[in-house]
């Protein structure tokens, strides 16, 4: 990874948390707002996709640019493309939700929320 693709991804990603920001603003949550990574080729975030490095600098550029803004951020990301794209302070930095279908989460880090399924029902929600 070259310095200046680093760099354009965290430009990247922080400029997205402020556009979020904008949406979001004057509003209260109960959790956490998290930053969604996944390896999307239609992605405007994809040609990033790079490695530990930039994918935990992306990260830390939106949480970091939210909470400056009064935010509670976090991660929402697979548990596998945690542990290849993500780095273990980044990890343990950032409140996280982790997607992995099954009856067992693999993975021994701490995190906030574990989604085990994509199916389900919440009221007031069309839809899985």
């Amino acid at each position: 990874m070259v310095p200046e693709e680093k760099a354009a991804a965290e430009a990247k990603a922080a400029e997205e948390a402020k556009a979020f920001a904008a949406v979001i603003a004057n509003k209260q949550f109960d959790f956490p707002v998290y930053y969604d990574l996944e390896t999307d080729p239609k992605s405007a975030y994809f040609p990033f996709m790079t490695g530990k490095e930039n994918c935990s600098a992306m990260v830390t550029a939106f949480c970091t640019e939210l909470e400056k803004l009064g935010y509670f951020a976090g991660l929402y990301i697979s548990r596998s493309l945690l542990q290849t794209h993500i780095t273990a302070d980044v990890a343990k930095r950032f409140a996280l939700w982790l997607a992995e279908y099954g009856s067992k989460l693999n993975y021994s880090g701490q995190y906030g929320i574990w989604q085990r399924t994509s199916t389900g029902r919440v009221v007031g929600v069309i839809g899985d």
